[in-house]
Formats: C-alpha cells, structure tokens, sequence
C-alpha cells in the first residue's frame, strides 16, 4: 500500500525497513522471518514495477545469509 502511495505522489525512491525481519531473525521467532523476508521481496518487486527504486533500510544481520539476501532488495526501473 506505501509503495502505491509513493509512486502516486511522484517518489523516485522507496526505502523499505529491514528491521523487523531482523529482530525475527535474531529472535528465530519461527516462521516470522520468513514472512518478513517475502514482504520484503515483494514489495521490492512492487516498486520495480512501478517504476521506483527501492533500497533496504534499517537494521541487517551482518556477516550472515540474511544480510546477503538484502541485495536483491536495491532495485532500479
């Protein structure tokens, strides 16, 4: 919903926030990274789509498989 709502006021850039899928992976809070991980990625996709670039913001689990998977989140149209 945010993302539509960028693209219609004219942004050029979407940060999307990377810490709640961090304290879930931190938390090994089950499934709970993993939902946050494919909100994430979608929403990347979403912006793509429309035309934005989207980057990752917030807090990132260093040194680790989740931090790597981050880069698929820096998009450009």
């Amino acid at each position: 919903r945010q993302v539509k709502a960028a693209q219609k006021v004219g942004a050029e850039l979407v940060e999307l926030h990377t810490g709640k899928y961090a304290r879930a992976f931190h938390d090994e809070a089950g499934d709970a990274w993993r939902a946050e991980h494919s909100r994430l990625v979608d929403s990347a996709a979403l912006g793509h789509r429309l035309g934005l670039r989207t980057s990752p913001f917030g807090q990132v689990v260093s040194g680790s498989r989740p931090y790597k998977i981050f880069s698929g989140l820096y998009t450009s149209p």
